[in-house]
């Protein structure tokens, strides 16, 4: 008889034994597991993993009993009696380590009882420091350690469009990924018409996981004009710019991708994917609402003859609210121009990606997100599994230039609530007129304010491709004398301002703001409601939900019957802006705003709905091959 060498050594003595104890949440036991499955599987011992039952999600338990290695044992701990223990307003953390502590008060006992030689060691997680007090030797190894010493850390690439739009969704996903689940990402940039402000949000995150690829330089040479739409010259660069890609994917330094994440205007990367074996996931970074839209826009294009700004009726995307035909997108309000066809070609590739990311959640847009799963129509598309992971907003930077300091020194001084914050978004800017007269209508306000001025434009995406270039004097494009008129009670600056320290700061009481989506969503997770102001793109629809249907703003008449735009007038602004800051509509959409304040902060921490549905993806992406 020939016996190997382990054969001969499972026959002289028995396998050595360790016990292993994580916290509840996949974040916490994954590495820990993993761990557990490299000793049974290449260095033959047995194990006994110890599962907290108490505040065990239903994604950890089918985790954890996937896995049948006769020499892993799971153990589960009796559920604990947490009556007054723990509390809704308690902090995530607070909550798991009191489960924890109660959860291990038996562990004695359980620890003698198992089955086996006697235990060599016991491997804990950072929150079961609790357990130190037994005889047994104790191991304490932090996720990342674990992570270390097992395998090579997950490697996933991001690519966004230009416009810091849309990379700041994809760019925090992608910071939460090498933060809080131990990733490795390569983040692709678009360099050909990238932004100062890109630049600079992009290259200021020194994360040493999170490496930045500049692609080459595309030469546009005639195939971009200065008539050109921005969408449409958007996607032009996003088409050249990508030609190189499968070279680059796989020269990318680390382990082999597990997946590739995208942008709407970036589905070109497809056949190059396909070619590398890479799944191919989108992030919709706009609203659930405009998601729903744009999958039903295909069938639109099949069915509706001529211009949809013609319909009779509101559009009725299935099992949605009706959108206003004013409300259109731009994109889609001339079927004949390049933007829309532009727009079409990439929403009828959606289906083609291995699933969609989404910037909302059920709490904000519950209708849209509720239609997309269970709607006929989206399941016969039939439509990729849809994720809601939001909202993943740009974090609060460190104040650093004179001009900001200056900012927030300012915003020390004013009473709390007190400030409506200006700001028209990075592309943003009005026409003359439209400028003046809001700056009178701030000034008959009476209200404190921060404005961010830009230089006028007959184009409401002037700014577009000059986002934080423009450091002219602004108080050359206001009204002779505003400045000194209003000086104390409000701050006018040039171009830029710090958006999210500003929505953060105790005296914003309110955001007069374009509606774009990521705009949106650092307003809300600052609990700050909003003046609607809707520039371009998806944003009358995006404003229209925010007033009608979530209650967090008052919209401004800034569009006309036939979906022109037009000029809002200083005594209507003035009006506006007192009901918003001063009555009674103002307390109700700043309570509603701080309503879903508390629910983002929900959603994205351990058992929220956001945080454990990105946990899944993250979860497939680690076990793939």
């Amino acid at each position: 008889m020939v016996l190997t060498q382990v054969e001969i050594c499972n026959e002289i003595t028995p396998k050595p034994h360790v016990a292993f104890l994580a916290s509840p949440g996949l974040g916490h036991i994954t590495p820990l597991f993993e761990l557990a499955i490299r000793l049974v599987t290449q260095h033959n011992f047995q194990v006994s993993f110890l599962v907290i039952t108490t505040g065990a999600t239903p994604a950890q338990n089918e985790y954890v009993n996937a896995n049948k290695h006769p020499d892993l044992h799971i153990v589960d701990l009796p559920t604990a009696d947490m009556s007054g223990l723990v509390s809704d307003d308690m902090t995530a953390v607070a909550r798991l380590c009191v489960i924890v502590q109660e959860s291990i008060r038996p562990l004695k006992s359980i620890l003698s009882g198992l089955e086996g030689p006697k235990l060599k060691a016991v491997v804990i997680d950072i929150f079961c420091t609790g357990v130190t007090d037994l005889k047994s030797p104790t191991m304490v190894l932090t996720q990342v350690e674990i992570c270390n010493e097992i395998t090579p850390k997950p490697h996933v690439a991001f690519l966004a469009s230009p416009g810091l739009g849309h990379i700041t969704p994809l760019f925090e996903l992608a910071i939460r990924l090498v933060t809080q689940h131990n990733f490795q990402v390569s983040f692709l940039v678009i360099t050909t018409g990238a932004t100062p402000a890109q630049n600079e949000y992009v290259n200021a995150n020194k994360h040493p996981d999170l490496h930045i690829v500049d692609l080459p330089t595309a030469d546009m040479s005639g195939l971009v004009s200065d008539d050109m739409t921005a969408v449409a010259r958007l996607c032009v660069i996003v088409q050249e710019s990508i030609r190189p890609l499968k070279s680059i994917l796989s020269g990318l330094e680390g382990p082999k991708l597990k997946a590739v994440v995208i942008d709407i205007f970036c589905t070109g990367v497809f056949e190059a994917c396909n070619d590398l074996s890479i799944p191919v996931y989108s992030f919709f970074t706009a609203s659930a609402a405009l998601f729903v839209f744009s999958l039903y826009l295909p069938t639109m294009d099949k069915e509706v003859e001529g211009e949809f700004v013609d319909l009779p009726e509101p559009v009725q995307v299935p099992g949605c609210h009706p959108i206003q035909i004013q409300d259109l997108l731009d994109q889609v309000r001339d079927r004949k121009i390049d933007e829309y066809k532009w727009y079409l070609f990439h929403v009828s590739r959606l289906h083609m990606t291995t699933g969609i990311f989404v910037n909302a959640w059920d709490d904000l847009e519950p209708v849209s997100l509720k239609a997309v799963k269970h709607e006929q129509f989206f399941m016969q598309i039939p439509t990729p599994p849809v994720y809601p992971i939001g909202p993943l907003t740009k974090q609060i930077e460190p104040v650093v230039t004179g001009h900001e300091e200056e900012i927030m020194a300012w915003l020390d001084k004013q009473p709390k609530d007190s400030v409506l914050f200006v700001a028209l978004g990075s592309g943003g800017t009005l026409t003359s007129e439209q400028q003046t007269e809001l700056a009178w209508g701030l000034e008959l306000s009476h209200q404190r304010f921060i404005f961010v001025v830009r230089k006028p434009s007959d184009s409401a995406l002037a700014a577009f491709f000059h986002a934080g270039s423009d450091s002219d004097d602004p108080k050359a494009y206001l009204p002779e004398g505003f400045v000194d008129r209003t000086n104390g009670v409000g701050l006018v600056v040039s171009s830029w301002a710090p958006q999210v320290a500003v929505l953060n700061h105790p005296s914003t009481g309110a955001f007069m703001s374009h509606c774009g989506w990521n705009s949106t969503l650092e307003s809300l997770k600052h609990g700050v409601p909003m003046i609607g102001w809707p520039m371009y793109a998806e944003q009358r629809m995006n404003a229209t939900i925010l007033s009608k249907e979530v209650g967090v703003a008052v919209k401004m008449p800034v569009v006309g019957d036939d979906g022109e735009t037009v000029i809002v007038r200083r005594e209507e602004i003035e009006r506006i802006v007192r009901a918003v800051m001063e009555g009674e509509e103002g307390k109700k959409i700043r309570s509603r705003a701080k309503e879903l304040e508390a629910s983002g902060q929900a959603t994205l921490s351990h058992g929220g709905s956001s945080y454990e549905t990105l946990t899944q993806v993250v979860e497939s992406w680690k076990l793939s091959s």
